[in-house]
């Protein structure tokens, strides 16, 4: 054997080797997407439970957010930390929304779940008019991209509440003037 056919069994060897490490990384690739898909989703499902856990948890709050829901600020009167503690549960229930959206994005979260979560986002939009108030009073704090989802995704009512941005945000808890 001479020289020549060593090297050419030496490039036939160094070539499997290379498709035989292509193939390892593609699957290590997939294995870890996988477990980003599923990290995403466990922690999504724990944002959930923790959110529902402190609703449900306080008679209180879950007659916060039920009245919030359905009566937004005016619900509250002049109970600036009740309006407070409203539009802190709402945040969390639209910070939901927007992960869902954002890890739909990077392609963490399966279409059909995807599907879901916006049914109930159309769903929370149609039938609670606190929530449309409180996204409609926050849309400038969202991120672009779920802004854009927000518009894609209108109100068909017809009581006032379209989503443009606000002209304020947060309620005062001095008395008076609102945060700007």
């Amino acid at each position: 054997m001479d020289w020549a056919a060593i090297g050419a069994i030496g490039e036939i060897v160094g070539a499997a080797a290379v498709v035989l490490t292509l193939i390892y990384l593609a699957r290590q690739l997939r294995q870890n997407t996988e477990a980003l898909r599923s990290t995403a989703w466990q922690a999504t499902q724990n944002a959930e439970h923790q959110f529902d856990a402190l609703i449900s948890g306080d008679r209180e709050l879950m007659a916060i957010f039920v009245r919030g829901l359905s009566d937004g600020k005016a619900g509250f009167g002049d109970d600036e930390v009740a309006v407070y503690q409203w539009w802190t549960i709402a945040k969390q229930l639209l910070d939901l929304f927007q992960t869902h959206h954002y890890q739909f994005e990077l392609g963490l979260v399966e279409e059909g779940w995807w599907k879901t979560w916006v049914s109930q986002y159309e769903e929370s939009i149609e039938t609670c008019p606190g929530f449309r108030e409180f996204v409609k009073h926050h849309y400038q704090h969202l991120r672009p991209s779920f802004r854009t989802f927000v518009d894609a995704h209108p109100y068909s009512g017809d009581d006032g509440l379209t989503l443009e941005p606000p002209s304020r945000s947060w309620p005062s808890l001095s008395g008076g003037q609102q945060a700007q």
